[in-house]
Order: C-alpha cells, then structure tokens, then sequence
C-alpha cells in the first residue's frame, strides 16, 4: 500500500541515491540526474542482479509494486 512519506521521498531524493521500497523485497528505486527509475534486484547461482521495471513518474509506485510482483 502506497502512503504520502514514501511519494515525498522519492519526489525529494539527491540525483544518484537509491533508496529500498517497502512492501517487496528486492524493489528499490535510484534517482539519475533527469529521472528516476525503479528496479528489481535479485540474487541466483550466478550471483546478483538489477533488473529495471520502469520510470518515475511515468510508472506509478502502485504499477512498480505490480510488476515487481510479478517476477517474484
């Protein structure tokens, strides 16, 4: 579920932090310098990867959480 803190962190995030997004595992948001993007990142036998799910803000936090789900 989406609350207001976690809208006006990412809106409020220095260029080139990234930050972990609650509620999945592995969902994690980072802030380049024109836009931001949401990825899922994982571990296998071949060791740890990021895998990008969309960008902020043409991809809602909501749609985010969707996805990430998915490739769960």
């Amino acid at each position: 579920r989406l609350n207001f803190s976690c809208v006006v962190t990412i809106k409020n995030l220095p260029e080139g932090k990234t930050i972990a997004l609650g509620g999945i595992t592995g969902l994690y948001f980072r802030k380049g310098k024109h836009q931001g993007f949401f990825f899922f990142r994982y571990s296998d036998l071949t060791g740890r990867h990021d895998l990008s799910i969309g960008n902020y803000p043409e991809m809602s936090l909501a749609e985010t959480r969707d996805a990430a789900e998915q490739r769960r």
